[in-house]
């Protein structure tokens, strides 16, 4: 592998890495913001993740299509950076509704980061090396 390829593994990995880090902490999390058993259930473990999903899926198609027109390594450099912010900012949220914002903004980094990254693996080897 070369240091290209393991750079793109690299950054794949650190914007995944922290994506089940809350799971473990819903109950700690939920006593923070004040929530009963059931908030917790509904809010942090069911309307987190559809506000990840719903903002990353558009996500994906819209960087998909710029990732063709722009340059791919400055959108994935972008991506990084709104990932890791929006990591930060999960981890200082004060609020729900911080939270969930938070987490949203996740989801369009994980979401964007998709396209960009199947791009680049297209550029960095040739149709001969990418079949199995």
């Amino acid at each position: 592998l070369d240091k290209n390829t393991l750079l793109l593994l690299a950054c794949s990995f650190l914007l995944q890495s922290d994506q089940n880090l809350l799971a473990p902490h819903l109950t700690t999390v939920a006593h923070e913001f004040g929530m009963n058993d059931v908030q917790r259930d509904e809010k942090l473990g069911g309307e987190l993740a559809m506000g990840l999903f719903l903002l990353g899926a558009p996500a994906a198609l819209a960087i998909g299509a710029c990732a063709d027109r722009y340059p791919r390594k400055l959108l994935l450099v972008i991506i990084l950076l709104v990932g890791g912010a929006a990591s930060l900012g999960t981890a200082l949220a004060r609020s729900y509704s911080d939270l969930f914002w938070m987490r949203a903004l996740t989801g369009v980094s994980l979401g964007s980061a998709l396209p960009v990254t199947f791009s680049l693996v297209g550029d960095m080897f040739a149709p001969s090396q990418r079949t199995a």
